[in-house]
């Protein structure tokens, strides 16, 4: 006997009716374009690419950052490895051609069943967070950027929306616990007579 979908998992799949894209439309290449920017190469290169400009023109602050963005995708990405891991979720791309669902307790090393969470949510909200520690007057463009990609992974077919809530809490953790062992710069402000 086939289990009962939790509510959540009804409304995951309901959204994920509504919000597909059709398969091979310019609509649908733009939103896998725009989601694919989660993935480790893109987020590990730009981690790179801010320590590396940050240390060659001797700017410490953004040197720092990128050490930060750098230990906060490791960190999610240990975090969504370890979910993955225990959790075996078909992905919506799946759920909407094949018909098949299923969301239980496993350690499938098949993509199709490694839904969640969402390793592209996990790392850009990891990154942006990290990234924000010391360019306070940038987290609006961080958030909205990091937003952005988290919600393309639901029209390109990537991800369920619980699936990149997971992800961005993971994320926010991995960014926070980065942000504890590299913290931003502390300014140092003399001591009054």
């Amino acid at each position: 006997m086939a289990r009962q979908l939790h509510p959540v998992e009804r409304l995951d799949l309901d959204l994920a009716k509504a919000s597909a894209l059709p398969e091979g439309s310019d609509a649908q290449r733009i939103a896998k374009g725009i989601a694919g920017v989660g993935d480790q190469p893109p987020l590990i290169l730009a981690c790179g690419v801010t320590i590396a400009v940050g240390t060659l023109a001797r700017d410490e602050r953004l040197a720092r950052t990128g050490l930060r963005m750098l230990a906060a995708h490791a960190f999610s990405i240990m975090g969504k490895l370890m979910v993955k891991g225990v959790v075996d979720r078909t992905r919506p791309d799946e759920a909407l051609k094949r018909g098949r669902y299923k969301l239980e307790e496993g350690g499938s090393e098949s993509g199709e069943l490694r839904s969640m969470p969402s390793g592209h949510s996990a790392g850009t909200v990891a990154v942006a967070m990290a990234a924000a520690v010391d360019y306070p007057a940038a987290r609006p463009a961080l958030a909205t950027g990091a937003a952005t990609i988290v919600g393309a992974q639901l029209p390109s077919r990537n991800h369920f929306l619980s699936d990149t809530v997971a992800g961005s809490m993971i994320g926010l953790g991995a960014a926070a616990l980065a942000a504890w062992l590299i913290p931003a710069e502390r300014k140092v402000r003399p001591a009054r007579p």
